[in-house]
């Protein structure tokens, strides 16, 4: 295991789930979700049920970089799949209506 490793793992100890979840449950985060926008980088903690969504071709991550609020979207049943690119699993917003 790398060093890196060693300190991403000591710092998700204790750490829940950044992602909205339903029904609002909070689970142990054991990756980060990351991105970089031009010169800061979000970590958001994450859990293996966000993983394998990620993973899938089924969900979509809406998250609002202005807020850092969360939105998953089963695409079978999106209203308005067309919006979303196939293979696309984070669509990173710069506001939302909640912000």
């Amino acid at each position: 295991m790398k060093l890196h490793d060693v300190i991403a793992k000591k710092e998700l100890y204790n750490t829940k789930c950044d992602l909205n979840h339903y029904p609002y449950k909070k689970e142990d985060a054991i990756d980060y979700l990351c991105q970089k926008f031009y010169m800061f980088e979000i970590r958001i903690p994450i859990c293996q049920e966000c993983i394998d969504a990620l993973n899938s071709d089924v969900w979509i991550l809406l998250y609002c970089i202005n807020c850092c609020k969360s939105q998953w979207i089963y695409l079978p049943n999106s209203k308005k799949p067309y919006l979303y690119k196939y293979g696309e699993h984070v669509k990173w917003l710069k506001s939302c209506p909640m912000c």
